[in-house]
């Protein structure tokens, strides 16, 4: 069927539809409807730019590439929502590019090399759908291929068995919902390069070696307001000089990678209110490190007290060993220190230090 008209308005209801060469369904304007169909292609299912597009449930499979690699081809201008679909292919399911694409609910494979959803600077959203949950798993690819576009994930459960479940090379909201790894030595969430922004709202991440990977960001900002994270190595692993920032929503517990340690970390700045930082659960991953948010924002607003004399005393003795800085502090200062909750090399300390002299800082990690 070959729709052209942006009058036409087009409902399919029930049949099977089997196709090796061509589309059996072009949309190039108006409304096309599909409920419950059946359609098994080597070419694209449905293929649409500028239509509005339905397809309401049904089974879809792709078997064989003649050139024509997805179940489903969106391009400039469609509005299209998948409402609890099932589909099953070698290549992707859903190819989208500068359009805007709605997947409630469903059941969806690719079986080979290709992500289940290639998001080219369109809009992707996936919910629950009103009679599924939502499954969406890639064996050898990313399930989400996001590049240049904004994809945000309100439900459904998101797997593949690649290097990585989501790679996003643009910008990213997971809001709820599941996103996991069934390979043990994989980024569940892969954010390289500068191309967006990424907020974790929500949700579960598991199953991989690195929860959430930064790498090379740029200017792009990564913002954790909300997670579960799960049996991953390293629930956030931050590569040279990247940064997460971890608002005071956040309530769970998360384990931490640096690459560089020595360098320090901001990762949150929510300062006003240090009882929150001391509630914060984070663990490092590196050696000779261990968190406590309250004890560091502490540590530095009392030296900020401090006139050039008694600051240089503070140096000085921080080049011997942190229980010598804490016994200092508290002596000069008054402050109270029930456990030690820091401990790492004293250079690295220093140079913290050295670097905050000026201002008190939000929370660091080191």
């Amino acid at each position: 069927m070959y729709m052209s008209s942006s009058t036409a308005d087009v409902t399919v209801t029930d049949g099977r539809f089997k196709a090796s060469s061509f589309h059996p369904f072009m949309a190039w304007g108006g409304t096309l409807t599909v409920n419950n169909a059946e359609m098994e292609t080597g070419t694209y299912c449905i293929v649409s730019s500028n239509s509005n597009v339905t397809v309401n449930g049904g089974q879809y499979t792709f078997s064989n590439s003649t050139g024509y690699p997805a179940v489903f081809s969106f391009s400039t201008g469609s509005n299209v929502t998948l409402n609890d679909v099932t589909a099953t292919s070698t290549e992707a399911v859903v190819s989208a590019a500068n359009c805007t694409v709605t997947v409630n609910g469903g059941k969806f494979q690719t079986t080979g090399t290709k992500s289940c959803f290639v998001n080219s600077a369109a809009n992707l959203t996936i919910n629950k759908g009103s009679t599924t949950d939502g499954t969406f798993a890639s064996e050898r690819a990313s399930c989400i291929n996001n590049k240049w576009g904004l994809v945000e994930i309100n439900g459904g459960t998101i797997t593949s068995g690649a290097d990585c479940t989501i790679e996003n090379r643009g910008s990213l909201r997971m809001n709820d919902g599941t996103v996991a790894s069934t390979n043990p030595d994989a980024a569940v969430i892969d954010c390289t390069g500068n191309y967006g922004g990424t907020w974790i709202n929500g949700g579960t991440i598991k199953g991989g070696q690195d929860g959430i990977l930064l790498k090379d960001l740029g200017s792009s900002e990564v913002t954790l307001t909300q997670a579960t994270f799960e049996n991953n190595a390293n629930d956030v692993h931050l590569g040279d000089g990247q940064k997460i920032d971890i608002k005071k929503t956040f309530t769970g517990t998360a384990t931490i990678l640096t690459d560089d340690p020595s360098r320090g970390r901001h990762i949150t700045l929510e300062n006003e209110d240090l009882s929150y930082q001391n509630k914060l659960k984070l663990i490092s991953r590196n050696s000779f490190i261990i968190f406590n948010f309250q004890f560091m924002a502490s540590k530095i607003k009392l030296i900020n007290n401090l006139d050039n004399k008694q600051y240089s005393q503070i140096v000085l003795k921080i080049s011997q060993s942190i229980m010598s800085i804490l016994r200092i502090l508290t002596s000069i200062n008054g402050a109270r220190f029930d456990k030690l909750v820091l401990f790492c090399k004293y250079s690295s300390i220093l140079h913290l230090i050295r670097s905050h002299e000026t201002k008190a800082p939000s929370s660091v990690l080191q």
